[in-house]
This record gives C-alpha cells, structure tokens and sequence, in this order.
C-alpha cells in the first residue's frame, strides 16, 4: 500500500526524533505489513559453472514476513545482525540482509485504520522514555508491580473469607450466627 500524506509526515517525525541508522533509514518508521518480505529458500537449483559441473544452489523466493497479521499498519524498527548470529539463528533457510532489515513491534495499527500524527508523538514520547529508564529503575518497576499484585491477590483472599466467617464466628449461641437455645420458662 502507498503510504498517505500523514503517514509519510509520521515517519519523517519519527527519523527526526527518534534516529537514523548507518544507511540514513529511520530506526523506527511505519510500515504496510503485507509489503514485508523475508527471502526463504524453497529448495535447491542446480547451477552450471564455467567448466560445465553442475552444481547446487540455493533457490531464495520472497515471502511475506507476517502473514498472519493481516493488513495493517504496523511501527517497524530497523536492526542488523551479524552473519555469525543470522546463521546460527536461521541457517541458510533464509537470506542474511547485510544491511539489516525492519522487525514489526507490538504496535500495530487496528485493521483499517492509518498511523496518525498524534499517535507517532506517543509513540515517540514512549520510546525516548523507555530509553531514558536505567535497568535498576526497571527491575524497581518490576519488583513493584509484583508486590502490588500479591496484596491485590491477598486482598481478594481476604474479602472471600472476611464474607464467609461472621464477627463472631459459627458458634452456636453466640449473636446471630448458628442456632440459639433459650433458657426454660
């Protein structure tokens, strides 16, 4: 899909607040799912050399890169990998991009819907702020997200057996839980 005049405004934002990498690309641009492509090998073709061997060869076809995600808009960022690591990760199913390529993030458009101007500066505002945490702010947040939720799991505990058990217990005589015998007239 061609991308629309608000679209190609965010991604211009996003170079100039965000970054570039080494080719002058944005690190992080919006981009049309369906135009991601990996090359996969389906196979082997032979090749002739010059002095008539064939010989095999990997045969690359492109292929879409997250089918399953349908079509919609998602925020890429660029990363590169070394060949060393491609390999190890992928073997030779896949071309190594020598220069990188863009992975999607998990922000991803609604179907139909387009990156506005307004959710690229949120966006951005979130990505500068995730960059400026130290991992020791990180690992705090964790560690306080945790323990909030292990009281709020206390909490519902105790509401359950708060409601189940009466002030003064289930002994029978005592207020008005159980059964109650009176004296003899």
């Amino acid at each position: 899909m061609i991308p629309n005049a608000e679209v190609k405004q965010s991604n211009k934002i996003l170079k100039q607040d965000l970054g570039q990498n080494l080719r002058g690309d944005a690190t992080y641009a919006w981009k049309w799912i369906p135009d991601l492509k990996h090359f996969r090998n389906t196979g082997r073709d032979f090749a002739r050399t010059d002095s008539g061997l064939l010989v095999p060869t990997p045969n690359y076809v492109p292929v879409p890169a997250y089918p399953h995600l349908g079509n919609r808009w998602a925020l890429c960022m660029w990363q590169f990998r070394s060949q060393a690591d491609w390999l190890a990760r992928f073997g030779t199913s896949m071309i190594w991009p020598n220069n990188g390529e863009y992975y999607i993030t998990d922000m991803i458009m609604i179907e139909g819907k387009s990156p506005t101007i307004d959710a690229t500066e949120e966006i951005i505002r979130r990505v500068k702020y995730n960059r400026s945490i130290t991992i020791t702010q990180l690992e705090e947040s964790d560690q306080q997200k945790d323990e909030y939720e292990e009281r709020s799991i206390y909490n519902k505990i105790f509401e359950q057996v708060d409601d189940a058990l009466t002030a003064f217990g289930n002994d029978p005589g005592k207020r008005n839980s159980g059964i109650s015998f009176g004296g003899s007239e």
